[in-house]
């Protein structure tokens, strides 16, 4: 980038040779093809480190996508299993011969499903 620059500060030089009298036209005419023949192969490294950085920011945006589509997916399972639970639950429940609520217990997951089917802990 600073290659860049300095080409610019060439530039401005070679315009201050055209303006004295004791250089050949032809010495400023080499150097200016010369000074062009750099600010291309700079201007087209710059246009590919633009073009990659433009291929990785599409990735970014696709992985950002696929990740929230990931993020919904799993929200939606979790809803799914839990509304599950709560049917089993409600379900055995009301076919229980006292009336009572089942307790559940599942300590591997820290998952606790007592007292009441509308509370699960862990889990909501």
């Amino acid at each position: 980038m600073n290659e860049l620059f300095s080409l610019v500060g060439q530039y401005k030089d070679v315009y201050e040779m055209l303006t004295d009298p004791d250089i050949d036209d032809e010495v400023v005419y080499d150097t200016l093809e010369g000074l062009m023949g750099e600010m291309e192969t700079h201007a087209e490294g710059l246009a590919t480190l633009i073009h990659r950085v433009d291929m990785e920011l599409d990735v970014c945006k696709k992985n950002k996508d696929e990740w929230a589509l990931a993020e919904k997916v799993r929200k939606n399972r979790k809803a799914r299993l839990t509304d599950m639970i709560k049917a089993a639950m409600k379900s055995s429940c009301a076919s229980s011969p006292n009336g009572s609520q089942p307790s559940l217990l599942i300590p591997l997951n820290g998952c606790s499903l007592k007292k009441s089917w509308l509370t699960i802990k862990g889990i909501m």
